[in-house]
């Protein structure tokens, strides 16, 4: 083949030819995509007939060399795997007999070139010191590259990679030997092993695969990768791949996605009539004018009307949204184009001619106001905005004009305020407690509803810091923190918290969501009191507490009693001794007191409503039930409390433990005012409780001693007294005897 020369091109030898000249036999690199010649030693010039000298090189595909040596089988696959070797017999005069011919690849730059030797004889020892040579210059060749070059044995183990490693934070002797495997996504694994098993099996692997592989930080990076196999000796012995870090590409094809995602969902969604268009042609005519009549193209509007419509029939629309349709009154973007010419009524061409004026000259933003006219001949007033638009695509001009029907205005406002009235009355009147605040803290939303359960009016918090008032382990500025990190999320959090007020302090579930105001971003709290139903809860918890105890003294203490006693009137049936009906009249008596503490429990457990009782009355009812007992029981003072009916047991209680436990022969129960509240104190002259069971004596079910009865006495009385709001202490009383202290509210707050 024939090669174009120029003869004042300068006698220069590409940067190859230094060391392709030093190695023996006609060397000769080869594209392998297209098979043509990139350059070859002075060897290789006498058996191609090729020059590389001149100003322009005509390419020659490796076809030429069959003119020297004869057709070569296999030549073209061995270039294009890039590694092969085979023996000929030469042809022709320039190089004739037996002759080898060997091809490796090696990474030239970014570039993948394929090597052919050609030598005489079957001496190959000078053959392999070249192929040393070839390998050093690949391995130099692959520490140049910006790219990731690696090689794999069959299994798919690291062999040799470059430097380019260290990107991901991997050090080369780190990878080495290691399964690419270990370093790919799950999802990434079967592509890989297939592509091994394609190119292993001498198939060429037809465009590249893109691989996710994890750094050792654990990003994970998109790698795009190539591969050819190396054959030796007529055998695949390893896969080259050269890998590409397409991460940026990808995050930046992302973000343009989401740039225009964005700006498309701006533009379709927007309150503002939209129309963007390419104006290049129109500003062309308005130049045109401009210079072939001598006027501006403002004045050649005003003079001539149709200038503008001339002017307009320029503009490629390139799309409307629905609020432009909806202002021109157009059911199609095809239908407000071909009506565009009748939108712009006369007595608008002044403005017009300045929007088309401020355009040539790149004014913009300019606003201007406005008549215009719908498609079917409602006038309408607007204010025109119009900015420019960068494109990627060479010759347009892009503008967007937006439409703000300013004959709507007052409408639309007034709309806005009846909107704003209404939200504002069921935010009002809404059941639950709403509170709203900005991202510092300041409460601006505070309704009636929470105004009910905290007692403190509306007027007293809005204006004023949120966890100031209401949440005061949390200082300002952690609760600024707080909001502006659920402010980045733009999510919602639920969480329980007690709501401090003036006339009671209420368990709310608490849902916040920060929410886009407009302007600015707010936390809308809402909450639900819970107080009564965690009072249900807690309830029902103390119901099956009282059903299991029920049960238990029903199955256990009651049985007992009744065993006792039935096998007591037994014996007595058969011996007729009275000590026998004295045990089981104790058993019965004990069962009887057990039912009474029952009912008392039961009673404790239903919520009454409490009401002012003197409690005098209360006492001197007790103690004319225990007439008869030979006891003294003496009643002091006079006071009312907040009580309910069974406040006569609690009384009875500890009267009824005085006798039966103290063994005491006097009661002195006085009654008084103390600090504000309803002070009886009932006071025994007994034996008295000793010091090491005072603090258990009000435990459920508590007994001692050979008096001791059902242990639930004063565990009631205790209960009673706190669901009373009150409270009660036991003390010694001197010389001897028990006192106890009952203190009652003398009324509910």
């Amino acid at each position: 083949m024939e090669n174009e020369m120029n003869s004042n091109q300068t006698d220069s030898k590409p940067l190859h030819r230094g060391w392709l000249d030093a190695l023996e036999g006609a060397v000769i690199l080869v594209d392998p995509t297209n098979l043509v010649i990139i350059d070859c030693n002075s060897e290789a010039l006498a058996l191609t007939g090729l020059s590389f000298h001149g100003k322009s090189y005509k390419p020659a595909r490796i076809d030429i060399i069959y003119s020297s040596l004869g057709r070569i089988d296999g030549l073209e696959s061995m270039l294009n795997e890039g590694a092969g070797s085979l023996n000929i017999l030469g042809k022709g005069a320039i190089l004739p007999g037996p002759l080898s011919i060997d091809v490796r690849s090696f990474m030239d730059g970014n570039i993948m070139t394929s090597m052919m030797v050609i030598r005489k004889g079957h001496d190959n020892t000078q053959a392999v010191l070249e192929l040393d040579q070839l390998r050093r210059e690949q391995c130099a060749m692959m520490e140049m590259t910006t790219d990731l070059v690696f090689t794999l044995d069959r299994s798919g183990k690291i062999m040799k990679v470059n430097r380019v490693i260290r990107g991901l934070g991997y050090r080369e002797e780190e990878v080495i030997g290691e399964s690419i495997s270990s370093f790919i996504g799950t999802s990434f694994k079967e592509p890989a092993s297939n592509l091994l098993e394609t190119l292993f099996s001498g198939a060429t692997a037809e465009q590249a695969i893109t691989f996710e592989v994890f750094a050792k930080d654990g990003e994970p990076h998109l790698l795009k990768v190539r591969g050819w196999v190396v054959v030796e000796e007529g055998l695949p012995t390893e896969v080259q791949c050269i890998a590409r870090d397409i991460t940026p590409l990808e995050e930046a094809d992302k973000a343009l996605g989401e740039s225009l995602w964005q700006y498309k969902s701006l533009f379709e969604h927007a309150h503002v009539a939209m129309w963007e268009i390419d104006v290049i042609d129109a500003l062309t005519l308005a130049r045109d004018i401009e210079r072939n009549t001598g006027i501006s193209i403002q004045e050649a509007i005003v003079r001539d009307p149709t200038t503008m419509i001339r002017f307009m029939d320029k503009m490629h629309y390139i799309d409307v949204n629905r609020e432009c349709l909806d202002l021109f009154h157009a059911n199609s973007k095809e239908e407000l184009y071909a009506g565009h010419g009748r939108i712009f009524p006369e007595k608008a061409l002044l403005a017009l001619s300045g929007w088309v004026g401020s355009m040539l000259v790149g004014n913009s933003g300019a606003s201007l106001e406005f008549m215009i006219k719908t498609l079917d001949g409602e006038d309408r007033s607007v204010v025109l905005r119009w900015g420019s638009l960068q494109s990627h695509s060479s010759g347009q001009r892009r503008i967007l004009l937006s439409f703000i029907d300013t004959s709507d205005k007052m409408r639309t406002f007034w709309q806005m305020e009846s909107e704003k009235h209404f939200a504002d009355a069921i935010i009002d009147f809404a059941e639950s407690l709403i509170i709203g605040m900005d991202l510092d803290g300041t409460i601006t939303i505070f309704n009636r509803k929470a105004e009910q359960s905290t007692g403190i009016r509306r007027d007293e918090v809005l204006g004023r810091n949120y966890f100031a008032l209401f949440d005061k382990e949390v200082d300002q500025d952690g609760g600024r923190a707080w909001l502006q990190d659920l402010a980045k999320g733009k999510g919602s959090v639920e969480r329980i918290k007690v709501l401090p007020g003036r006339s009671a302090s209420p368990l709310i579930w608490w849902h916040n969501t920060v929410v886009d105001s407009g302007d600015h971003l707010v936390m809308i709290s809402l909450g639900v009191d819970i107080t009564e139903r965690v009072s249900l809860n807690q309830r029902m918890e103390e119901l099956n507490d009282s059903l299991l105890l029920l049960n238990r003294i029903m199955r256990h203490d009651i049985m007992n009693d009744l065993s006792v006693a039935l096998g007591s009137i037994q014996l007595y049936v058969k011996k007729r001794e009275g000590r026998f009906l004295d045990a089981a009249t104790r058993s019965l008596t004990k069962s009887v007191d057990l039912i009474n503490d029952i009912s008392d429990l039961e009673r404790l457990r239903t919520p009454t409503e409490l009401r002012s009782v003197k409690v005098r009355e209360v006492i001197d009812r007790v103690v004319a039930n225990r007439a008869g007992q030979n006891v003294l029981i003496r009643v002091n003072g006079e006071a009312t409390a907040m009580v309910d009916e069974t406040f006569s047991s609690v009384i009875d209680n500890l009267v009824g433990n005085a006798i039966m436990h103290g063994h005491t022969e006097t009661v002195d129960i006085d009654i008084g005012i103390k600090d504000g509240q309803c002070l009886i104190s009932v006071a025994d002259m007994g034996k008295g409780i000793p010091e090491a069971i005072k603090s258990r004596i009000f435990d459920e079910g508590f007994k001692f001693g050979e008096t001791a009865n059902t242990g639930f006495g004063l565990y009631i009385v205790k209960k009673t007294m706190e669901r009373y709001g009150g409270s009660v202490i036991v003390r010694d009383n001197h010389p001897c005897g028990t006192v106890f202290e009952l203190r009652l509210l003398l009324q509910l707050s």
